[in-house]
């Protein structure tokens, strides 16, 4: 490939770059009308719904900021939005890659970042114990942490349907 090519592939990537900002433009204003309208329809119900439904809302939004935060942030609402669920160094490393936190700017591995930060939370933040063979697992210590995966909401809608009959 002689310049020219390297130029071509260039304003290639730019274009493509400047179309997919463009559709994240679309889909982060098509997120947030859905937001809204999960919001106004469970403002529409009873208040556990609405609670558990604004709460769930919330799960989902730190969730996906992890995206944005460093990476002590980024590991805390990574804890949070397992809801509970024991995790290892590995799961959290895992999870914060599928969500699209970037490690390519840590010269240290992401296990080794991800290790050294949990091991100095504070114990009000973290509980830990060990699984699998001694590894250390870490949940997040919500005692107000409700289920809010969609199965519980569903079943719980259901209920609350059931009883107002």
């Amino acid at each position: 490939m002689d310049i020219a090519d390297y130029m071509a592939a260039i304003t290639d990537g730019f274009s493509k770059l400047d179309k997919l900002y463009s559709d994240r433009e679309s889909i982060d204003g098509e997120i947030m009308k859905t937001e809204q309208f999960i919001a106004a329809a469970a403002n529409m119900c009873p208040d556990n719904v609405r609670d558990l439904t604004i709460k769930r809302i919330q799960v989902l939004q730190e969730l996906y900021q992890v995206r944005g935060e460093g990476l002590t942030d980024a590991i805390r609402s990574t804890l949070k939005a397992a809801q509970g669920h024991w995790m290892t160094v590995t799961n959290v490393r895992d999870r914060m890659s599928k969500a699209g936190f970037d490690f390519s700017s840590y010269s240290a591995s992401p296990l080794a970042s991800i290790s050294a930060i949990l091991r100095r939370m504070k114990s009000e933040e973290v509980e830990t114990r060990l699984v699998d063979g001694g590894v250390t697992a870490y949940r997040w210590k919500d005692t107000s942490q409700l289920n809010l995966s969609p199965e519980f909401l569903k079943a719980a809608m259901k209920g609350m349907l059931k009883d107002m009959k």
